[in-house]
């Protein structure tokens, strides 16, 4: 069995650079029914939930009872659909936050006007697998350091690099953020203007506790396209940072990664950004800046890349695509019927958002999806074949020893002019 990783995402041909990278998986062994729906819990509860699923133009509903199971089918991802009763509205649907109903139950609500439960099962009778879940609308909320939600960041991200033009921009490499977190961050600090060395690198402590109570003047990511290069470097784990980052239009200096966003197999070495050797940032990071401020022209053809590569591909409706596609190639794995546990709470949106406050429930409403998807999910292209896949994976490390070649000759002219002088 397969999964694939899209090359990312879009419906066939007018995607730009869409590939696919397929990766053999083991079988997985059988779990309880509790693990299953506790990872699917998380991803709710990371999420707000949509409370509805678009499959193929035709709404299915998840329904609200926590004793429920509702079914769908991979086959609704190619060509075949579920045909529902006539009588299933088609037209535009919006579902507004019911508060109060919380408040008097202290339970999700339960009569959302979509399909009846009856439909429900009829559905369920006729399809192969049970997914239990809802799904959200969020990329990465983050209340408390005032990250909004991704669609409105995106739009002031694009208006943002209309304030300065990438020759305006000062010509260093910029980062800011928390290095406490992970040692190469530590070691990134180094690479700041000293009186014996000039990296061409300007880096910043960011402290998230004094900039809480300063109101967040000095952390406006759409405020933040001022520098030609911007580093992104990865912290304990994977860094929510990469995307705001990539979104400015400065050539994206990325220190080799550890782990990988659902979007970074689709990122393509002196194309998309220019990668940064992680045991020797310092240098690495002189001789991009160097390289960049002598070849202008390819320099900013890379800042656009990564900037319409964001304002594209990363547009939320593809993520939705991207979430439905992912679990359901995950649900072939199953071995087994999950069912939701006795003791499990339900999650909706009125259950994360009413009781919220301050930013969080700000940047909740403002993210909520409000109805069904009015469009089929994206199509996913065919996996390649071994010699295509390897053709791929050949040509981005070709280009990443490429730029290690030209660093390393860079830097033997720099040593032999030293010794010279």
């Amino acid at each position: 069995m397969q999964l694939s990783w899209q090359r990312w995402i879009g419906s066939g041909a007018s995607r730009q650079l869409v590939e696919n990278i397929s990766r053999p998986l083991m079988k997985l062994p059988s779990r309880s029914s509790a693990v299953v729906f506790s990872l699917l819990l998380l991803l709710g509860g990371a999420l707000i939930s949509t409370r509805l699923l678009d499959s193929n133009n035709y709404l299915i509903h998840f329904p609200h009872s926590s004793s429920q199971a509702f079914s769908s089918s991979a086959k609704t991802l190619t060509a075949s659909k579920i045909t529902l009763p006539d009588d299933i509205p088609k037209k535009h649907l919006e579902i507004p936050l019911n508060c109060t109903a919380l408040n008097h139950t202290g339970t999700c609500p339960v009569d959302y006007p979509t399909l009846c439960f009856g439909t429900v099962g009829m559905i369920a009778r006729s399809i192969s697998f049970s997914l239990i879940g809802r799904f959200g609308d969020e990329l990465c909320i983050r209340p408390e350091i005032n990250i909004k939600p991704w669609e409105g960041l995106q739009k002031e991200l694009k208006e943002g690099n209309k304030r300065k033009r990438w020759m305006e921009r000062e010509a260093y490499a910029y980062w800011k953020g928390n290095p406490a977190v992970a040692e190469t961050r530590m070691d990134l600090m180094k690479c700041n203007v000293s009186e014996e060395h000039d990296w061409n690198a300007r880096v910043f402590a960011q402290d998230w506790v004094k900039e809480s109570q300063q109101g967040y003047k000095q952390s406006d990511l759409a405020n933040q396209c001022l520098h030609r290069y911007k580093i992104y470097i990865e912290g304990s784990a994977w860094s929510v940072s990469q995307k705001y980052i990539m979104a400015c239009d400065s050539v994206t200096l990325i220190v080799k990664p550890h782990y990988y966003d659902f979007f970074t197999r689709s990122l393509v070495p002196v194309h998309h950004y220019w990668p940064i050797q992680e045991h020797d940032k310092c240098k690495s990071i002189k001789f991009a800046v160097d390289w960049g401020n002598s070849h202008k022209q390819k320099a900013q053809e890379i800042g656009m890349a990564a900037s319409s590569f964001i304002q594209d591909e990363l547009k939320m409706d593809f993520v939705y695509d991207y979430m439905l596609h992912l679990l359901t190639q995950y649900s072939k794995l199953l071995t087994f019927k999950p069912v939701v546990p006795k003791r499990a709470v339900e999650l909706c949106s009125e259950s994360m958002a009413c009781n919220a406050a301050g930013l969080e429930k700000k940047f909740m409403m403002e993210s909520l999806v409000k109805g069904p998807s009015e469009r089929a999910p994206c199509t996913i292209p065919t996996p390649y074949d071994p010699p295509s896949l390897s053709a791929v994976l050949r040509r981005n490390s070709n280009s990443i020893k490429q730029v290690e070649l030209w660093e390393k000759r860079y830097w033997d002219n720099q040593n032999k002019q030293q010794q010279q002088a």
